[in-house]
């Protein structure tokens, strides 16, 4: 890269920070059977807990929609150019998310619901710590090195920093939980006989400012989780280290993503259209050529294009395999988010503390500034 361009560069950057989080932004690695399996079985386990969860402690059909249920077939049975059917299955982790924790901070209701919302949380904890971990750090090391390491590899980096993947997304949640317990006792002051409700009334600023904290730290726990994940996969020395480097790039840095973020989406929107496409017109040319050798419409219908159709094993086997599509599906979106937190925290990171963005573990490589314009810009 020539002077002048390189100058160029500078003056761009300067002037739409941002643009240097957008321009190195590699999505093609989501495409990686590695990180895709891994994804799938975690959250095929996570979906399990949480439907053992669901029967067991809260009946009601007001739970999660899980893949391999009514409403979510329908989602898949729609045309894969239908906006809203993209836009329910690229948000479902922000709705699987933000579900969870509702349940586990509800008061009200069935002391069953808050029981099973925490459990859920703790559920959703473990396994994103571990499938999330393995993915993030498989990501993280192909952005800083270029590499490509193996499910054992990075699974062995997990568990020895397991506690970190798994402390550093409670930070946040044991703050919900002590602001809720502030505004708790805070209640006991309208007990007091006679001045009581008075008072109470008097210094209500004091619950309504901890409420807001409460709800900040939610949205931290929601918008942060991922961001969790990839400090700990970046190298973060302790569940605390990760939780402060993200809080603290959020404070700096949050509003520079929302260009990013939108640009995210709209990779994402069109990503999972077109695995979608790619997803229904395999299922359509296997279907046809299978009707050569005389299956039966009844044998068509549920094999291919619909649950619980059939019956026996070989009903329970089709739907099996249908549900494994889905979630091949579930985990791509899965990870796209990891690599776009990945590649988020990377470029904060590099803003904020001036790290390059090839450290990983505290280690760096050395790389030449024609190879990387817009890091080296910086």
């Amino acid at each position: 890269m020539g002077l002048a361009a390189r100058e160029r560069h500078v003056g761009m950057i300067k002037l739409f920070p941002w643009l240097e989080l957008v321009a190195a932004m590699r999505f093609r690695m989501v495409f990686d059977i590695k990180k895709l399996a891994v994804a799938g079985v975690g959250l095929l386990v996570l979906q399990l807990g949480w439907a053992i969860l669901a029967r067991w402690l809260d009946p009601s059909p007001t739970h999660v929609t899980l893949v391999f249920e009514p409403e979510m077939r329908d989602l898949y049975s729609r045309p894969f150019w239908d906006p809203g059917a993209i836009v329910n299955r690229l948000g479902s982790p922000f709705w699987w998310t933000a579900t969870t924790i509702l349940w586990s901070t509800a008061r009200s209701g069935a002391p069953s619901l808050v029981v099973r919302g925490v459990l859920a949380f703790l559920w959703m904890d473990i396994v994103a710590a571990i499938a999330g971990g393995v993915v993030c750090r498989m990501i993280m090391v192909e952005i800083a090195r270029g590499e490509r390491i193996g499910i054992r590899q990075a699974f062995r980096f997990v568990r020895k920093r397991i506690f970190v993947f798994l402390l550093a997304p409670l930070c946040p949640a044991l703050l919900v939980l002590f602001f809720s317990a502030l505004i708790a006792l805070y209640g006991l002051v309208f007990r007091i006989p006679v001045i009581g409700p008075v008072v109470g009334a008097i210094g209500l600023v004091v619950p309504l400012a901890l409420g807001l904290c409460m709800a900040i730290s939610g949205v931290l726990l929601l918008l942060g989780w991922p961001f969790f994940i990839a400090a700990a996969a970046s190298g973060a020395d302790d569940p605390l280290d990760a939780f402060s480097r993200v809080f603290s790039y959020f404070q700096q840095r949050l509003g520079s993503l929302v260009v990013p973020a939108a640009y995210a989406w709209l990779s994402g929107m069109i990503g999972l259209a077109f695995l979608r496409l790619l997803e229904q017109y395999t299922l359509r040319l296997a279907a046809q050529n299978l009707w050569t050798s005389g299956i039966d419409a009844a044998d068509r219908s549920f094999a291919f294009f619909g649950f619980g159709a059939g019956t026996g094993l070989a009903g329970l086997l089709h739907d099996g395999w249908m549900i494994a599509i889905q979630l091949l599906v579930d985990g791509w979106i899965w990870c796209f988010y990891a690599v776009a937190a990945c590649y988020a925290y990377v470029w904060m990171r590099g803003s904020v503390d001036g790290s390059p963005w090839d450290d990983v573990d505290g280690h760096a490589r050395h790389v030449q500034p024609e190879d990387r314009a817009f890091t080296s810009a910086r």
